[in-house]
């Protein structure tokens, strides 16, 4: 399973994402709750400086629902100072013996307007 995902932010935001996971073959809710760590980065390029990072031991993700199908992302700031353009990002599972890539795509950061 690997799923795209293309997000929209401005410089500074701070990110609050939900993402509900369902079996590609069978339709059956994906089952998170095998996975102890869950870890995101943000990089314009794959090995470039990393601009953002959030991971389930830091708290800014949470396995939810009743099927334990549902990954909430919510806490991962956007540095104002982010040149506006187009990121990168994937979303890491892993437990013992298993690391896997269920998300990626591009966080699209925009110029921001309205300062504090």
């Amino acid at each position: 399973m690997n799923n795209t995902a293309n997000i929209q932010v401005v410089q500074g935001d701070i990110l609050a994402r939900t993402f509900t996971f369902t079996d590609t073959d069978t339709g059956d809710p994906y089952d998170l709750s095998i996975y102890t760590e869950v870890k995101m980065q943000i990089r314009k390029k794959p090995g470039n400086t990393l601009i953002a990072e959030g991971s389930l031991t830091d708290g800014q993700f949470a396995i939810t629902g009743d099927d334990n199908n549902v990954l909430e992302m919510e806490g991962i700031t956007i540095p104002e100072d982010t040149t506006a353009g187009v990121y990168l990002f994937d979303i890491e599972f892993s437990a013992t013996g298993i690391r896997e890539t269920l998300i990626r795509g591009r966080i699209i950061v925009q110029e921001q307007i309205t300062t504090s």
